[in-house]
């Protein structure tokens, strides 16, 4: 059995059935599955920059086109990670629990390294976490929670570091002024659905 909790927005496109020797899925967005062990059938999660084999596990996914940054975090079991179009030394990455293999696009690099997975799983029963992150990042991320355009005024707020949690209610204006009050700031819905926060 496999459980997938797909973020807003995000996209699993499953082939009409499995016939290879594994099950491959493609992955557009952000997703957190728990897959059980099949050791004749791994289960392949594809995304544009990389591939995420799995036996057995629980991790998330994060493989935005708008975002530099693509992600495996492993909660519990082994995953193993490969760049998609790499020639040379293209090896795959096992990765342990309570790490993340993150690669940047736009310096073709990928790091390992040890994470907290509760700030990238949190999204999934409705709350994110996040320690010492600009702004932007936060907001990017429940933009696309919420499939909503929102826009920072000035690069300082946009880089200021902000710590705490946010609770995902059904309704995205009780989290927006959670979040100005709490910033000391305030935020205005635009004509178009759009929002900005501005000083």
């Amino acid at each position: 059995g496999t459980l997938v909790v797909l973020n807003s927005g995000s996209k699993l496109v499953f082939p009409a059935e499995f016939t290879n020797k594994t099950r491959d899925v493609y992955l557009i967005g952000e997703g957190y599955f728990e897959v059980s062990k099949n050791p004749n059938k791994p289960f392949i999660v594809k995304t544009e920059k990389i591939n995420v084999r799995v036996l057995g596990t629980k991790f998330n996914i994060s493989a935005y086109a708008d975002e530099s940054i693509t992600s495996a975090v492993l909660v519990e079991g082994s995953v193993s990670v490969i760049q998609n179009g790499k020639l040379i030394g293209n090896t795959a990455k096992k990765l342990s629990p309570q790490q993340g293999y993150f690669y940047c696009s736009s310096a073709s690099l990928a790091e390992i390294k040890q994470v907290d997975v509760m700030d990238y799983i949190s999204w999934k029963d409705g709350l994110f976490r996040f320690k010492d992150q600009p702004l932007r990042d936060v907001v990017l991320r429940v933009s696309k929670y919420y499939n909503k355009n929102i826009l920072i005024e000035g690069d300082k707020l946009a880089s200021t570091l902000i710590s705490g949690k946010l609770v995902l209610t059904d309704n995205i204006d009780v989290l927006m002024n959670y979040l100005t009050k709490t910033l000391e700031v305030r935020h205005e819905l635009q004509k178009d659905g759009s929002y900005i926060i501005k000083e």
